[in-house]
């Protein structure tokens, strides 16, 4: 089915992206099917055609309202045949317009020269003729030739004279009901048979007979001029070039005859003649063009009629050869115009937009992001809020913007102020702040107010400029350079406004506790370790605590305080205990945060000593296998090197450490043959071991 809001839009941007050459096409196109319409309508196949164009119509609603895909193909199928059936079905117009097409440009001289006394004497007997209603049939030979006419008549080659043409069409004389044929002066042939036209001919509401057709029919496929005398009514027709000029009288007789045998001097020449093809056309479009009168369809209508079928073929054509297809592109950059002075936007817009652009199939590869500009202007706005349209343009033609989106954005504006708010202070890590140390009174700020610039419901909401400061690590007052934040009453951040300036200095006074220390924490440890192990590492948790009593008895105490003493005799491994501290009678000790601390948690790291041993081992044989091995050597040196303990363990049980030889892996060994293999060694994990040597001769007997 064919969407027909689609096929509209389609029609819409090929024709606003025309260019020159394109209307030309178009029109020539156009001009094209009114000639051919206008060649069908004066002929027998303006029934045909008027069933044609039914045709079309009911399978253009078909396709276009209904989702029927096996019947569209079938159509596309159909015009296919159409289109090889045209040439054949119009064979007599097409073979027409070709005749005609060949007669205009290949006319070159017009008749010779013709008698006066000729003329009058034919324009005379036709005169006379119609006075007495006497029927007559005379044919003007011009440039092509009527041989094939003359030879269906009488040849006579007398002189033209009024008496001779008026005997020769006096009722009852065997030639009368004949064409009489003149070439130059002559008559050359009498009663021919002439072809009739297929065209029916009308006269006012009369209906015109056999002799007017067969003058019309002549004219369509010669260039001759055929004089007609109806013996009804006595009226005189002329007929040339396929047109019937009817009641003609004595004085348009004259002077188109005299036009016919006398024209202008530049058509006398024997070369074609751009202003005498330009004449034979302008004669074909008038007679084209005359109103019909026989209900056949007007000429505005037929126009109209040729202007759809050139809009269809050129559409088709532009489908089948360079479709128009549309394409969704993401991420086009969206440009903000900047609002006016004292004003700044309070919406939130986005970066990008998604455009939907048509174009045709060759340009749609080349189009992107950066082939459109999307922008939204606020210059021209003032305060509040607005709906503002996303102007989206390109400079790729053709391109046509389907849509954007968004397609709209919301906007709102405000008014800028400058406003002055208080600085407020806030110290961090206060709780970390080692218990004899003190802060006294409140960080203060230089300035104490700073200025805040930006939009009106944003500076209002403002309470206060933030400095945050960190005192955890502080051992006395010191002062910071501190950035500002704004905030509102309940805390949250306030961005946007301009804050002047930017930072401010905070002092901050710390001072230390008379009755308070801060003094290190000594672990006292007795005993020694075990045999093969040593002390890797002693540490305290906490490993500072501050002391808090009478000033007199901290300043007698050393500068760290001992814990008391943490037995290690039995340490083989790391070790983490709870130590009491050893403090005075009176004095408290307290950690970082301030709690009481009683005892410390002290981390003994234990590890074994490490030693080089040598040992010696016999290398065996692990398995069975069929023959007789000796080894050479039997026994290697084992350079040991890990752990004491362990090594002491090798030593009180010599089977953890072995030199074997896997008796599979000697089975392909046949009696007499030698062969060089490692050994392997097995032995308690956390030991490196090396052989010397570390290859040894296994020989088979």
């Amino acid at each position: 089915m064919i969407n027909l809001d689609t096929l509209f839009s389609d029609l819409l941007f090929s024709l606003a992206n025309l260019t020159w050459f394109q209307l030309l096409d178009l029109v020539l196109v156009t001009v094209v099917y009114y000639i051919l319409l206008n060649l069908l309508r004066r002929s027998r196949a303006t029934v045909l055609l008027r069933g044609t164009l039914f045709v079309v119509a009911f399978f253009f609603i078909i396709t276009v309202f209904l989702p029927l895909p096996t019947f569209d193909y079938l159509i596309q199928i159909a015009l296919i045949v159409i289109l090889i059936a045209i040439p054949i079905i119009f064979q007599p117009e097409l073979r027409f317009l070709l005749e005609e097409l060949g007669r205009t440009i290949g006319s070159f001289t017009l008749q010779g020269a013709t008698g006066e006394s000729t003329l009058s004497s034919l324009v005379r007997a036709v005169g006379n003729l119609a006075e007495r209603q006497i029927g007559a049939l005379i044919v003007l030979e011009g440039e092509d030739d009527l041989q094939a006419v003359r030879e269906t008549g009488v040849s006579v080659g007398a002189k033209v004279t009024s008496e001779l043409l008026q005997s020769i069409f006096y009722d009852g004389t065997p030639l009368h009901d004949g064409a009489m044929i003149i070439r130059g002066e002559r008559v050359v042939a009498a009663g021919c048979v002439l072809p009739v036209s297929n065209r029916q001919l009308y006269a006012g509401t009369r209906r015109l007979g056999t002799r007017h057709r067969a003058a019309v029919g002549l004219t369509e496929t010669s260039d001759a001029l055929v004089l007609v005398v109806s013996e009804e009514t006595g009226e005189i027709s002329i007929a040339h070039q396929g047109r019937l000029e009817s009641d003609v009288d004595q004085t348009t007789l004259r002077e188109q005859v005299y036009q016919y045998y006398r024209p202008p001097e530049g058509a006398r020449q024997a070369s074609l003649s751009l202003s005498r093809l330009w004449e034979r056309f302008a004669d074909w479009w008038r007679a084209s063009t005359r109103p019909a009168s026989n209900g056949a369809l007007s000429n505005s209508a037929m126009l109209l009629l040729a202007t759809l079928l050139a809009l269809a073929t050129w559409m088709f054509v532009i489908q089948q050869t360079n479709p128009i297809v549309e394409q969704r592109i993401e991420n086009v950059p969206l440009r903000v115009e900047e609002a006016g002075p004292n004003l700044q936007m309070m919406s939130e817009l986005p970066d990008t937009v998604t455009v939907v652009a048509k174009a045709t199939d060759r340009i749609i590869p080349t189009l992107g992001p950066s082939s459109f500009r999307a922008r939204v202007d606020l210059s021209t706005l003032d305060v509040g809020l607005h709906r503002l349209e996303v102007d989206v343009e390109t400079e790729a033609r053709p391109v046509q913007i389907v849509s954007v989106s968004p397609a709209q954005v919301d906007v709102q504006l405000a008014g800028i102020i400058t406003s002055s708010v208080p600085v407020r202070v806030i110290a961090l890590g206060e709780e970390t702040l080692s218990p004899a140390l003190a802060m006294t009174g409140l960080p203060q700020s230089e300035p104490a107010e700073v200025q805040i610039t930006g939009a009106e419901p944003l500076v209002s909401s403002v309470d206060h400029a933030r400095a945050d400061i960190s005192i955890g690590e502080a051992s006395g007052s010191f002062q910071r350079l501190r950035p500002l934040t704004l905030v509102d009453e309940n805390g949250s951040p306030v961005s946007g406004p301009a804050i002047s300036p930017e930072q401010v200095q905070v002092t901050v006074d710390i001072v230390r506790r008379a009755d308070a220390r801060d003094v290190g924490v000594r672990v006292v440890t007795e005993g020694d370790l075990p045999a093969g192990y040593r002390l890797s590492g002693l540490s305290v948790t906490p490993s500072e605590v501050t002391l808090i009593g009478p000033e007199e008895q901290l300043g007698q105490l050393a500068a760290a305080i001992s814990t008391f003493p943490v037995n290690i005799t039995t340490a083989v491994d790391d070790l983490r205990i709870q130590a009491p501290l050893d403090l005075p009678p009176g004095i408290e000790a307290l950690n970082s945060v301030g709690e009481p601390v009683r005892s410390v948690l002290v981390h003994v790291d234990v590890e074994p000593r490490m030693a080089n041993w040598l040992r010696q081992r016999a290398v065996v044989i692990q398995g069975e296998h069929p023959l007789s091995l000796e080894i050479s050597p039997t026994e290697v040196n084992v350079f040991l090197n890990g752990p004491v303990p362990t090594l002491e363990e090798i030593d009180a049980s010599p089977r953890l450490l072995q030199v074997v030889i896997n008796a599979a892996e000697l089975e392909d060994l046949q009696p007499g043959e030698s062969v060089e293999i490692a050994p392997e060694v097995i032995h308690p994990e956390g030991i490196r071991v090396q052989l010397e040597p570390d290859l040894v001769t296994v020989t088979a007997r």
